[in-house]
């Protein structure tokens, strides 16, 4: 893992699935070594990462805060 390059922090609650793909590949096709994003509102933020990681070859994933306490399943979806 190389952090030596620079990251995107994207706030990304708002977009779909898809969007959330086609935005993590693009940053990686653009040279960014890492796409962060907070646990908000709307997703679960290791389910979450899982389904970016799936989705690029060498991008790094990460997230700035995960809540500790429980999420109910009907938020744990992409």
């Amino acid at each position: 893992m190389q952090l030596s390059k620079l990251g995107i922090l994207g706030l990304l609650d708002e977009t779909s699935g898809a969007e959330t793909r086609d935005l993590a590949r693009k940053i990686e096709r653009l040279g960014y070594a890492a796409l962060w994003f907070p646990q908000q509102a709307g997703r679960e933020a290791f389910s979450f990462a899982s389904y970016l990681l799936s989705q690029t070859e060498h991008l790094v994933v990460g997230t700035g805060v995960a809540m500790a306490t429980p999420v109910p399943t009907t938020r744990c979806s992409v």
